[in-house]
């Protein structure tokens, strides 16, 4: 990203098309963001495939 005027039209764009449905995001796992050391973990394990939500 050159500016900080392209990092927020290009993270419109994504939000976008998720919304619209253009775009899937396959969650594979949700944790409490207190739990943020176990999320860290579970990445780094062999069994990591898709993203991961932290959950305030």
């Amino acid at each position: 990203m050159a500016d900080r005027d392209e990092l927020l039209r290009r993270a419109g764009d994504l939000f976008n098309w998720i919304g619209a449905g253009k775009l899937q995001v396959r969650i594979e796992q949700t944790f409490a963001l207190a739990g943020a050391d176990q999320a860290r973990r579970y990445l780094e394990g062999p069994k990591a495939t898709g993203k991961i939500v932290l959950i305030p």
